[in-house]
């Protein structure tokens, strides 16, 4: 739900270009944020661009020059969903760095509405928040469970979006 509410954001605001940027380590949460963000763009006819660390820079620092090299290829201006806000702020960094604007050049969304983070990058970072309280009575109700032993198997907890903020990244 977070990569669609990403997607229908920026298709509201009537970008054409796209792009995701993985987190760091490829895992499976990011891996699946992306492709759900993705599949929206294409299904509104759009393509999407992704950015997933290559596996022979296996280093923070080869990542950061491979997805400066991404950036800067990037069509502009480009709505761009970051897997989450440590790497939506990396991707403001680096779009300092290089002189790309933003937002007027590449708008950045992140995931998780940390507040530090968000408001303490330079533009601010609009992001989405995610309905955590609702995972954590869901996560109750699996521990009760658990202690009443009514529960012996794995389960995977989905829960949605509770609101997108918008800051000076998306504006």
């Amino acid at each position: 739900q977070v990569g669609e509410a990403g997607a229908d954001y920026f298709l509201s605001r009537g970008y054409s270009a796209f792009a995701y940027v993985n987190e760091f380590l490829n895992r499976n949460w990011s891996l699946r944020r992306g492709e759900a963000f993705r599949k929206r763009i294409r299904e509104a006819g759009f393509p999407c661009s992704l950015y997933t660390r290559p596996d022979t820079l296996p280093d923070a620092a080869g990542d950061a020059r491979a997805l400066a090299a991404w950036l800067r290829d990037l069509p502009k201006p480009a709505a761009l969903l970051a897997a989450m806000d440590t790497r939506a702020y990396q991707v403001i960094e680096l779009c300092s760095q290089l002189g790309i604007a933003v937002p007027r050049d590449v708008a950045i969304l992140g995931i998780d509405d940390d507040e530090l983070l968000c408001n303490g990058s330079i533009p601010t970072l609009s992001s989405i928040r995610r309905d955590t309280e609702t995972c954590g009575f869901m996560a109750a109700r699996m521990l009760d469970r658990l202690m009443r032993r009514e529960l012996r198997k794995r389960e995977v907890f989905l829960y949605g979006v509770r609101e997108i903020v918008t800051r000076d990244s998306t504006r």
